[in-house]
This record gives structure tokens, C-alpha cells and sequence, in this order.
């Protein structure tokens, strides 16, 4: 599997893809991006804390979430 990812997948696609992102991707769509799959984290924190008795967190996280998801525009 190492050879597989490292010989072949890394130099043919996911590099050129990355790199293409990067380049041809204006930097407030990135951001939109980067801050959509941020608030996709949300729902999984807020469980995490929960599990470890962190109520005060685990609210804070489902808020961060549900704010952001409704009024947000899913966090665009």
C-alpha cells in the first residue's frame, strides 16, 4: 500500500490536484471551504466533551454548529 500511495498516487494525482487547488482556487472560496469542513468538526467535539463530562463545552460546540449552520450558510 506504501508503494502504491508513495510511487503512484502521490506524484500523478493527489499532488497535481492539491496544487491546482491551490493555485486556481481564489482564497475566500478556500476559506469558505476551510470553514465548512471546520464546522462539519463541530458535531463530533461536542459529543467528545460530552462523553467526557464537559456539559459547558459540549454546548458550546453544538452552538458554535447550529449558529453557524443556519445563519452561517452551513459555515460559508
Amino acid at each position: 500500500m506504501w508503494a502504491l500511495n508513495y510511487d503512484y498516487l502521490d506524484p500523478y494525482f493527489v499532488r497535481p490536484v492539491s496544487l491546482a487547488y491551490v493555485n486556481y482556487t481564489p482564497v475566500p472560496v478556500r476559506s469558505g471551504v476551510r470553514n465548512f469542513l471546520a464546522n462539519l468538526d463541530e458535531p463530533f467535539s461536542a459529543v467528545n466533551n460530552a462523553v467526557m463530562g464537559n456539559g459547558g463545552k459540549a454546548l458550546d460546540h453544538f452552538n458554535r454548529f447550529w449558529i453557524n449552520s443556519t445563519f452561517g450558510l452551513l459555515a460559508l
